[in-house]
C-alpha cells in the first residue's frame, strides 16, 4: 500500500502538488461552467432526436422519454450530452485552473495507452468469463437476440466509437475533477473513495435499472465506482479505470439488451429476459477483487519509468 505521508508518493501522484491554480473558487466556477456545457448538450441531444429520429418521434413528457426512436440512433445522440460536458471540462482546466487535460489522469507529461489497454482487456474478460457463468447457473435467464445483421454492425461501430468518450469523460469528472478537488481536504484513501462513489452511484439511481431491486441496483453502482476510484487513488492515475469503465458500457452494449434499463433495447447479441440483481453484485464483486488483485500485482510496485517526464507542479491554492 501507498503511504500518503510518503514526499514520493505526493510527487508521483495525481491527485496532489497540482499545476496550475486549483482553489475552492476555481472548482466552483469550473462546476458551474461545465452544468452549463452538459445543458447545452442535453438540449442538442433533445434536439437531434426530435429532428433527425423521424416523423413520428416525440418526448413523452411525463416519462421524459423519446417514443418512436430507434434505440440505435437514441444512443448515438446522447454522446450530444457527453461532448458537452467535455468541452466543458476542457475549458475549466486549460483556462480557469491552467492546466493540460491529461493532469485530470496522470501525473505525467502523457496517457500510457497500455495501461488503459491492460485494463480495458482484462476487465472485458472476466465479464465474459462471469457472464457465462452466470448463463450456466442461470440458462433460462438469457435468450439470443433476434436482430439484422445492418442492425448489429450500426451498433458495433457506434459503440465502438463513441461509448470510450461517454466513459472517459464520466472518468475525467469523477475520477479526475471531482477526486482531486476532495483530495484537498480529505486523505484517507477508503474515504476518499467512499465519497466519490457514492456520488457517482447516486446519479445513477434515476437509471430504470434501479426498479428490479433499489438496494442490489443501487449497492452495485457504488461498488464499482468505489472500486474504480479506490484504483486510482492506489496507483495514482486512472488510466486503468479509464479502461475499465470503458470495457464494463461496451461489453453490456454489444451483448446483453435487457428490457426496462440504460439503452435497454439496443440490437445486443443477446437479451436478458429474467434478471437477478443480487447475482449480479455478488458477479460484479468477483469481478473488481479479481481485477484488483491482478492490477495490484503488476502495478502495486508502480515506479515513475525514465520515459516519463512528470507535469511541472506549481499549485496556487
Amino acid at each position: 500500500m501507498f503511504h500518503f505521508r510518503n514526499e514520493g508518493f505526493f510527487l508521483h501522484h495525481y491527485l496532489y502538488n497540482l499545476p496550475g491554480k486549483n482553489s475552492w473558487k476555481q472548482y466552483i466556477v469550473s462546476i458551474i461552467l461545465i452544468l452549463f456545457f452538459l445543458s447545452v448538450g442535453s438540449i442538442l441531444y433533445v434536439y437531434s432526436n426530435l429532428q433527425f429520429g423521424g416523423k413520428s418521434v416525440y418526448l413523452d413528457e411525463s416519462t421524459a422519454e423519446f417514443i418512436n426512436i430507434s434505440p440505435t440512433m437514441d444512443l448515438l445522440f446522447s454522446h450530444l450530452i457527453n461532448l458537452g460536458e467535455f468541452i466543458g471540462i476542457f475549458i475549466a482546466i486549460r483556462f480557469i485552473h491552467k492546466r493540460k487535460l491529461v493532469s485530470l489522469i496522470t501525473f505525467t507529461n502523457r496517457v500510457d495507452w497500455k495501461q488503459v489497454l491492460y485494463g480495458f482487456s482484462l476487465f472485458f474478460i472476466l465479464n465474459i468469463l462471469f457472464k457465462f457463468l452466470d448463463f450456466i447457473i442461470h440458462p433460462h435467464s438469457y435468450a439470443i437476440n433476434q436482430v439484422e445483421l445492418r442492425e448489429y454492425l450500426l451498433l458495433f461501430f457506434i459503440v465502438l466509437l463513441f461509448v470510450p468518450l461517454q466513459t472517459t469523460v464520466e472518468e475525467l469528472i469523477f475520477r479526475g475533477f471531482l477526486l482531486q478537488w476532495f483530495a484537498k481536504k480529505i486523505s484517507h484513501p477508503f474515504l476518499l473513495s467512499l465519497v466519490v462513489a457514492v456520488i457517482f452511484g447516486s446519479l445513477h439511481f434515476t437509471n430504470p435499472e434501479m426498479e428490479k431491486s433499489a438496494l442490489w441496483v443501487g449497492l452495485n453502482y457504488i461498488w464499482g465506482g468505489f472500486m474504480l476510484t479506490f484504483l486510482a487513488v492506489k496507483i495514482g492515475r486512472s488510466e486503468l479505470s479509464i479502461g475499465a469503465h470503458a470495457a464494463n458500457n461496451m461489453f453490456i452494449l454489444w451483448f446483453l439488451a435487457e428490457e426496462n434499463s440504460t439503452d435497454g433495447s439496443v440490437p445486443a447479441l443477446f437479451k436478458i429476459v429474467d434478471a437477478h440483481p443480487a447475482t449480479t453484485f455478488i458477479w460484479n464483486i468477483c469481478i473488481f477483487l479479481i481485477f484488483y488483485f491482478f492490477i495490484n500485482k503488476k502495478y502495486s510496485s508502480f515506479k515513475q519509468r525514465s520515459d516519463y517526464n512528470v507535469i511541472g507542479r506549481h499549485s496556487h491554492s
